[in-house]
């Protein structure tokens, strides 16, 4: 767990960070309860997060937070899923004491808006002694160079400060006419400033140019037993009462500087040389120096009001001008945004008649192949009796060609061995013919011979007769 450390050296990063304040959301990584939420809201925060890696010192922050314009929470992704591009500004006090810094800086980066601005500070490793006690130890060191490349990752435009330390005395005329104009001298310090004590990267995507140089004033208690840092807070509050006080302190004087000049007049008119002329004089004369005096300082005041109120035209005409800049290309913008927002609506008119039309032809398609489908079932199923018919008739007519067949083969034998009889009677019946005629036999015998023929004769034509009516019923 971290030890609690003093950061409040973070005021001069408030103070230099205010022209970016006013009415914005600001986010800041770091010791929440450094008060500098308070300063930021002081300074013209509209409201502050802030996240701390720290979550014992979360809980104790959170308890005594009392302002509506601050939230505490840990620093984790769980806090920050929803707060995407929410914040225009984002502070980091010590990046060494955040986590690892890319993690750091890339979480800040998506908290940002695209305009959006960070500040993010790292102690700087060389510098052993410093102006406020209880400065931040180096758990992880992180030099200038390192600082500049871990920001350039995350962010397009990265410039890099200095906080140098500043101690010395200002000398100031409570009489001068006008605002006085400051002078600065650096002849008692060899290279005209001490050295860095802390490293501040200033990134955005967007260019930005802060005031190149700018010293802020503490009070002289800080150099003590470490106030509260609401003390500083609480001590420009008690000023400007103070001030308040000393304008209304000023009238009465004048009021009761008019009021000794008319006793003045009237006791000279009645005695110029009496002991009261004189003791008036006197008590006029101190008061008048101490009418001047206060005049003074309400002078510097009202110098200090002054440059307070430029800044604020200054910014506010910047503001003005940046509005007036971005306004035609925005109003350009807001004519295309609504040119597509037209063509958007005329495709989506397209798209759902398109998908209209699809449906139906779709129920089209569905009803068309569910008729198809019914009508190649039927003829399908006429089709496979009709071929089962054929098959059995097939396999009938194979059977009954078979069986012609072989009752063919069988007449044929027949036929042949017929023929072969029929050739043998025949020899036998020439033989004999030839035989009685070498015999010179009788009429009775050549009736008898062609009596044998005609009964071969027939008995052909019979067998002729049989095999015909044996093929046939095959048929």
């Amino acid at each position: 767990m971290l030890e609690p450390r003093s950061v409040r050296a973070s005021v001069a990063l408030a103070a230099y960070a205010e022209p970016l304040l006013e009415g914005r959301r600001v986010i800041v990584f770091g010791d929440s309860s450094s008060g500098l939420a308070e300063q930021l809201v002081e300074r013209g925060a509209r409201i502050v997060h802030v996240y701390d890696p720290d979550a014992s010192r979360v809980a104790e922050s959170a308890v005594k937070n009392t302002s509506r314009s601050v939230a505490i929470a840990p620093l984790g992704d769980a806090g920050l899923a929803l707060r995407d591009g929410a914040f225009d500004l984002g502070l980091v006090e010590d990046l060494t004491l955040t986590g690892p810094a890319q993690s750091v800086l890339k979480k800040l980066r998506r908290a940002l808006s695209p305009r959006g601005v960070a500040l993010i500070a790292a102690p700087n490793p060389e510098v052993r002694t410093r102006l406020l006690p209880g400065g931040p130890s180096f758990d992880s060191v992180l030099d200038y160079y390192q600082l500049y490349d871990a920001a350039a990752v995350e962010f397009e435009h990265v410039r890099m400060l200095g906080q140098t330390p500043f101690v010395g005395f200002a000398v100031v005329d409570f009489a001068c006419e006008g605002a006085p104009e400051p002078s600065l001298d650096t002849a008692f310090m060899p290279g005209g400033a001490e050295e860095p004590e802390w490293f501040i990267a200033l990134a955005s995507d967007i260019p930005l140019r802060l005031d190149e140089f700018q010293i802020v004033q503490l009070p002289l208690g800080v150099l003590g037993s470490q106030p509260k840092s609401s003390s500083a807070s609480a001590e420009m509050h008690a000023s400007r009462e103070t001030e308040r006080r000393q304008r209304e302190r000023i009238a009465d004087l004048e009021a009761e500087v008019a009021d000794l000049g008319g006793q003045l007049k009237t006791a000279r008119t009645r005695d110029p040389n009496a002991e009261e002329l004189i003791a008036l004089r006197a008590e006029v004369a101190k008061r008048e120096r101490w009418g001047a005096e206060l005049e003074a300082r309400a002078q510097v005041a009202d110098a200090r009001a002054d440059e307070a109120e430029a800044e604020s035209e200054a910014l506010r005409r910047d503001l003005e001008r940046e509005r007036e800049a971005l306004g035609e290309p925005l109003r350009a913008l807001e004519a295309q945004v609504a040119a597509l927002r037209d063509e958007l609506g005329r495709v989506s008119g397209e798209k759902h008649e398109l998908l209209e039309r699809l449906a139906r032809q779709d129920q089209r398609i569905a009803a068309l192949t569910a008729v198809e489908s019914e009508k190649e079932g039927s003829e399908l199923d006429s089709l496979e009796a009709q071929l089962k018919a054929r098959g059995h008739e097939l396999r009938r007519l194979e059977a009954e060609l078979r069986g012609a067949e072989r009752v063919g083969r069988e007449l044929l034998e027949e036929l042949t061995r017929v023929s072969v009889l029929n050739a043998e009677v025949a020899a036998d019946l020439e033989a004999a013919r030839w035989s009685l005629s070498l015999q010179g036999g009788s009429e009775d015998a050549e009736a008898q011979l062609e009596r044998a023929r005609a009964a071969l004769q027939q008995r052909l034509v019979l067998e002729t007769q049989v095999g015909r009516s044996r093929i046939e019923p095959q048929a």
